[in-house]
């Protein structure tokens, strides 16, 4: 087993690696059964750079969120199935539906324009 040191320690002059065995930290890895999905709000084709709200739900529970996140993008972990994002931002409030795949990179864009009219 490879070991990956992930940090020194320094106490009165003797330092201390602490060192994480790379076979269990893939193990982890492995068995972690979260994804990473990145959440982008948009204006105009580009990233809102306001404050956006994005709520996370998963189709099997509609009551209690699986993830928050309080700015118009950012990366949240969610398992693999479907979800519906609400999205609020400037007083327009819209909704997707999407699903997260395991071991593929999620991304779930939301553009925040006004409906023409």
């Amino acid at each position: 087993m490879r070991l990956r040191y992930s940090r020194i320690l320094v106490s009165s002059g003797l330092a201390f690696l602490c060192a994480v065995g790379a076979a269990n930290a893939s193990a982890a890895t492995n068995t972690n059964a979260f994804n990473r999905v990145r959440l982008v709000a948009t204006l105009n084709g580009q990233p809102a750079l306001q404050e956006a709200n994005w709520t996370i739900f998963s189709v099997n529970d509609q009551r209690h969120p699986a993830a928050t996140l309080p700015r118009h993008s950012g990366t949240v972990f969610l398992s693999a199935g479907q979800y519906r994002a609400i999205v609020r931002l400037d007083g327009i409030i819209k909704q997707t539906s999407f699903r997260v795949e395991s071991e593929t990179e999620n991304i779930v864009k939301v553009a925040m324009d006004h409906a023409n009219g």
